[in-house]
Parts: C-alpha cells; sequence; structure tokens
C-alpha cells in the first residue's frame, strides 16, 4: 500500500544527505580527554549524530562502543574535545550536570600510533527541566519486544511524573502484564515496520501470551468494507483508541527484526528494504496525524558479550555478526532521515546511551535488563524534552 498522495511521499523520501559535521577549529580550553586504544586499526566507523540531546541535570552518556564499530572493546582510542563539564571514563563519556542551552561535543577516532583517523562534532540540546510543564502530551509508541516488555514505556511515565513535566497520556490498544495502569502501546514481539502497514488476519485477532506476544493483525488494518483482505486506516484507530484525536508524538522504535537476518557483511539490501517501509508507514502516520511530530529512536546497539547470543541463537547469529548489520543501519537511518528533520520528524539516539554490558543479562543479546530499559527511556525523555523546548532544529 502506496501512501495516496505523490506529494507527500516525495516529501517523506528525500535524499540522502551528510550525518557528521566538518570538525570545529581552535583549541579547547579544558584541554581534550581520551580513551586509551588497545590495537592497530584504520577504519573505525565513527557514528556521531549531528545533534545529541540531555536534560539539565540528568547524566548524558555516550558509550565507546556505540561511537565506533569494533570487534574488541578498546580497539581504538576515542579523544574528545569542546563540551564543558564531560569527562572520560573507562566505557563511557559522561557529562554529569548537564546545563540548559547548546553545547559542542567534538569526538576523534585515534590509531594505534596516535594518527587522528575519522573526527566528527555534534550540538548537544540540553532542555531546562521545565520543558513541557502542566503540557497534555498525547503519545503514542510504536515498537517491537522491547516496547512490548514495557519497561521503557513505563520508566518514560514515571520519568514524567515529577513537577515540571509534561502530562503524558499514553495511547495504545495493547497494554502487557508488565505495563503500568497508566501505560498503553502497540509493541509486539518480532515486528517489523512493514507489520504495522500491512499485516492482516481475517479470522480475527487475538495476542499471543507471553514475550513473543504476536499479535494476528495490525492495530492499524482494518478489514475492507468489502470483506478482502485488510486496509491500512490510522483515523480509524485513533476514533477506537484516542477519541477521535490523533496524538501530538508518536515514538517508533524498530529495525532489528527488519534487519537481524541480513548478511552482516553484505546488509545494505535488507537495510534498505527495511527503510523503504519505514518511509512508507512514517508518510503514513504524516498524513493521518499532520499536526504531530514523529520520532524515530535509532535502532538500540545489542549487548557486548557473545554469551547472550550464544544463549539466544545458538550458532545460528553472533554478536559481532549483529553489530555490524545494526552500525549501519544506524549510518543508514541517519543518512536518509536526518536531512529531514524538522517540525514533523526527529531522530533520537537514546541508544548511545545505553550500558553494553551493565545494561544487559549476560543471556540476551538484543533485550536489556532493568537498568537498560531505564537508559533507553532517558534518552527517549532527553529528546522528548529537547523537542518541547525548541531547542533542536
Amino acid at each position: 500500500m502506496q501512501p495516496s498522495c505523490p506529494l507527500l511521499l516525495a516529501l517523506w523520501l528525500g535524499i540522502s544527505g551528510p550525518w557528521m559535521s566538518a570538525a570545529p577549529t581552535g583549541p579547547d580550553a579544558g584541554g581534550p580527554q581520551a580513551t586509551r586504544g588497545t590495537k592497530a586499526a584504520t577504519n573505525p566507523r565513527l557514528l556521531l549524530p549531528a545533534q545529541l540531546y540531555a536534560v539539565e541535570g540528568l547524566p548524558l552518556r555516550l558509550f565507546y562502543d556505540h561511537l565506533v564499530l569494533q570487534e574488541q572493546v578498546g580497539t581504538y582510542t576515542l579523544r574528545f574535545e569542546h563540551a564543558p563539564g564531560g569527562q572520560a571514563g573507562k566505557q563511557s563519556w559522561v557529562w554529569q550536570q548537564p546545563r540548559a542551552g547548546n553545547s559542542q561535543l567534538q569526538v576523534s577516532a585515534l590509531g594505534s600510533e596516535g594518527q587522528v583517523l575519522a573526527k566528527a562534532t555534534c550540538t548537544i540540546h540540553t532542555a531546562p527541566k521545565s520543558s513541557g510543564r502542566e503540557r497534555v502530551l498525547r503519545t503514542l509508541m510504536i515498537g517491537d519486544s522491547l516496547t512490548h516488555a514495557s519497561a521503557h514505556p513505563n520508566h518514560l511515565f514515571k520519568l514524567c511524573q515529577p513537577k515540571g513535566n509534561p502530562a503524558l497520556y499514553l495511547i495504545g490498544s495493547h497494554q502487557p502484564a508488565s505495563a503500568l495502569p497508566e501505560v498503553r502501546h502497540e509493541g509486539y514481539g518480532g515486528w517489523r515496520w512493514q507489520d504495522f502497514l500491512e499485516r492482516y488476519d481475517p479470522k480475527g485477532d487475538s495476542v499471543a501470551a507471553g514475550p513473543v506476544a504476536r499479535r494476528a493483525t495490525s492495530p492499524f488494518v482494518f478489514a475492507k468494507p468489502e470483506g478482502k483482505g485488510g486496509q491500512l486506516d490510522l483515523q480509524r484507530y485513533f476514533d477506537q483508541h484516542a477519541a477521535g484525536q490523533p496524538p501530538d508524538l508518536v515514538i517508533f522504535m524498530l529495525g532489528i527484526n527488519d534487519c537481524f537476518g541480513a548478511k552482516p557483511d553484505a546488509p545494505e539490501p535488507i537495510i534498505n528494504a527495511c527503510l523503504d517501509q519505514a518511509d512508507r508507514l512514517l508518510a503514513a502516520m504524516a498524513k493521518a496525524a499532520p499536526k504531530a511530530t514523529l520520532a524515530v529512536v535509532l535502532t538500540p546497539p545489542p549487548n557486548a558479550r557473545q554469551s547472550g547470543f550464544t544463549a539466544n541463537y545458538q550458532d545460528r547469529y553472533t554478536r559481532w555478526g549483529w553489530r555490524r548489520i545494526q552500525h549501519r543501519l544506524v549510518e543508514r537511518m541517519i543518512e536518509r532521515l536526518g536531512p529531514r528533520q524538522g517540525p514533523q520528524l526527529r531522530l533520537w539516539p537514546a541508544g548511545l546511551g545505553l550500558d553494553p554490558v551493565a545494561g544487559y543479562p549476560d543471556n540476551n543479546g538484543v533485550h536489556p535488563n532493568t537498568k537498560g530499559y531505564e537508559q533507553l527511556a532517558e534518552g527517549i525523555y532527553a529528546g522528548m524534552k529537547c523537542w518541547l523546548h525548541h531547542a533542536a532544529p
């Protein structure tokens, strides 16, 4: 099903553009901070989105393993410059007390002899604690098994409870047993972008019990009037689950199931197909909810330990295989969606603050533990607060 408006489709299918800005010149008043590399390597594939998001007083963390593509942690030395107040630790760069406003951060990846192999800069947008206070924020969260687990939607709701935050009203037809009474969403195990557009079972709908939680029919797809097949009807979904009112904010976190089976050495065809489906769903949502902001969370990175993949997949899939696919997927998401960022579209790199060791159990490759889910929620919260403050472009 293609969007009915060619102009709308063209708008969402924009062209790729650069995602790393040129490095700034001039000395850093506080001096650079560096991590220590361990062995010779020449292609770090440095991945630093042009925009990062923080909230005043909430620590901002960037884990080294997510910024470069490395089979062994510590392959590259990373140098951080310009952002005041940040400290380079053993596993991550941390800014414990971000100050409201915009700051520049430059990251360089160095080789074994100290040579600069790659360099990128970004703007850190830090929202005041009071951003969006007392605003009722109607929010729809769409995702896969990570969203079904409900841990990060729950924590996002909790983060919004203190004074100075928006009143988060979560829209959805799905409320797993693990969800708080106020938390609903559309998160289903094994789902891809395409499933939300097309999945339909004429025999009726049901949601399987347990962590997989497969659903027979997309919550956005309904039977055609003539009774032959299903059709995407987002307004009908809003009528049934949101009192006829489209959301203010739609948060998407998908991509793992779309691309998990790609070839690590040649993932491009699968990734392109995934992003084609993402464009379709984004275009359809933009048409149905023209005043909403659509926030795409960059697909989170995995557990740093192979043991998690061995426990889940034996020898079928490896941590290093998926890490290469996921890194390329995020690069392509930034290339393809990044140039379109504006009032209606955001990219939120929430996964950069997900601890790849302490944020995962040792027996799961892609599903975080409670701490990891909370870190994801904090990254989403930061993006949301900056959006509310209009601190980012």
